[in-house]
């Protein structure tokens, strides 16, 4: 009887243990931590190797939505002037390709 009674807080404490190992193993106490490599407050980015990447990836981002811009400048200004005013319409400047880290 009493080996039995042993028997079954020994087996409570393995299943408490194993609780505790997938709550500790879990997801769930990450929630609150922020998926992007910047904090959102300062809006600087983290001094990591994921900050350096997401910094380049916002950069290639704003890059593209130049390359972007200037390609329907220049497909929008037909002959190269404005028909309105008649002035001659000036390309726009590229941005610079930002390097990858």
């Amino acid at each position: 009887r009493e080996e039995g009674r042993w028997n079954k807080m020994e087996g409570e404490r393995s299943s408490e243990q194993t609780k505790l190992e997938i709550q500790q193993n879990s997801s769930k106490g990450t929630r609150n931590h922020s998926s992007v490599a910047y904090d959102c407050i300062t809006l600087d980015y983290h001094a990591t190797p994921a900050g350096a990447q997401q910094n380049f990836e916002d950069q290639m981002s704003r890059y593209r939505a130049g390359v972007r811009t200037e390609k329907l400048h220049r497909y929008g200004s037909g002959d190269g002037y404005n028909p309105i005013t008649g002035e001659e319409i000036r390309p726009l400047m590229l941005p610079r390709r930002p390097d990858q880290p």
